[in-house]
């Protein structure tokens, strides 16, 4: 299911699939796979929920450890120095 949903994914013009991907792998505690997928998800936009997306975004991060922030901007803004 993962991996025909990530090929859909890539087609798609909206990033809500990678979303939609990045919940599934954050359903199974693959939490570096939902950061990566939420990510491409944010960077592909055309997202029918961004609020969401950005949540979820600093949701993972948090269960990574690598994320105190309170909006995607300033996590990516962080992780990009």
């Amino acid at each position: 299911m993962k991996k025909i949903l990530k090929q859909l994914a890539e087609q798609s013009t909206s990033g809500d699939l990678y979303v939609r991907l990045a919940e599934m792998y954050l359903y199974e505690h693959e939490y570096g796979l939902a950061f990566g997928a939420v990510n491409r998800g944010l960077e592909k936009g055309h997202l029918s929920d961004t609020h969401a997306a950005q949540q979820l975004y600093v949701r993972i991060g948090d269960f990574l450890g690598v994320s105190c922030f309170t909006n995607y901007e300033d996590a990516v803004s962080s992780l990009s120095q």
